[in-house]
């Protein structure tokens, strides 16, 4: 192998190491960024910031989130997203709530609607 053939092996090989380790397309960093978003505005108590993100004012959102339960809530956890799986317009990110250094996995099925991630509520199409 010549001196100018290692230096372009290593580049593909660092390229695929890149790839292979889990660097996120821009869909799955959307996804992730949504679920921070909702962690945010979990934390905050912010009922109409926790709605938009299930697409708006749906009978889910007013009988979840409405501002008096998302006060009783108290989130004081963390969301750590642990993997995002995409299939077209649809993703699923299976989620660890993180508090007081127990973890409860779950997972988030989100839908893209435009070009924003939205969560879908539970039970739903």
């Amino acid at each position: 192998m010549g001196a100018f053939a290692r230096p372009r092996a290593f580049a593909i090989l660092a390229t695929a190491a890149l790839v292979a380790g889990g660097c996120g397309s821009a869909d799955e960093d959307a996804v992730r960024d949504a679920i921070a978003e909702l962690e945010r505005a979990l934390r905050a108590g912010d009922a109409a910031g926790v709605c938009r993100l299930y697409g708006g004012d749906q009978p889910f959102c007013r009988a979840h989130f409405g501002p008096t339960e998302l006060r009783s809530v108290g989130f004081a956890g963390r969301i750590e997203v642990l993997e995002v799986s995409l299939d077209g317009d649809e993703a699923t990110a299976r989620v660890a709530n993180v508090r007081d250094g127990r973890r409860v996995r779950g997972s988030a099925r989100l839908r893209k609607v435009g070009d924003e991630w939205l969560l879908v509520p539970p039970g739903t199409g």
